[in-house]
């Protein structure tokens, strides 16, 4: 089984279908290098480092979220 087979059924399992956008299957963002014409799969660098998140803050972003958390919590 391949790994996009494999996905696939996991998003089946998960009530997810190609046939309704509003639940459309997920899969892993894993490609980091989108500048050159041909991907070298033999390199590190062309994949995404997994130990951080895609979306991950940082500098004034962070502060922000870090302010609206701080506050949300304090509300409570």
């Amino acid at each position: 089984m391949t790994n996009f087979e494999y996905l696939t059924e996991l998003n089946k399992m998960a009530g997810r279908s190609f046939n309704d956008l509003m639940q459309y299957p997920v899969f892993p963002f894993v490609l980091a290098d989108f500048g050159h014409e041909v991907l070298d799969l033999t390199d590190d660098k062309s994949f995404r480092y997994f130990h951080v998140t895609v979306c991950r803050f940082t500098g004034f972003a962070l502060a922000v979220i870090t302010i609206l958390q701080r506050s949300i919590i304090l509300k409570k």
